[in-house]
């Protein structure tokens, strides 16, 4: 669990300098810190989930919805399969919405 904590300090040393460029902008907002990122993501989901990219795309498009983005298209290529299940599973949590999620698999041949 320490050797976890210390990782997710080293990679958000990483991204310090893109976030404090993004917070200077006037177009983008800065992403959110991982823990941030989880606690959104838990809303869904389980953070245990660790397919594809796990909770990540789930915390990602939670934040959209947070921020008033109304459409989102999750553009899954390479035939991921578990990225595609979770993707699916946090969009049946936002069906009763009036959110337009949709998800796009384009075919590799």
């Amino acid at each position: 669990m320490l050797g976890n904590a210390f990782a997710i300090q080293v990679v958000e040393r990483f991204r310090k300098p893109a976030r404090e460029a993004l917070h200077l902008s006037k177009r983008f907002e800065p992403p959110l810190f991982i823990r941030e990122m989880a606690e959104k993501a838990s809303r869904i989901l389980s953070l245990g989930n660790q397919c594809g990219e796990g909770w990540l795309l789930t915390g990602e498009m939670v934040e959209l919805i947070d921020n008033g983005v109304e459409n989102i298209v999750c553009l899954q290529p390479f035939a991921c399969l578990p990225n595609h299940i979770t993707g699916k599973g946090m969009m049946k949590a936002y069906t009763s919405c009036s959110y337009f999620l949709r998800s796009l698999q384009p075919d590799p041949s």
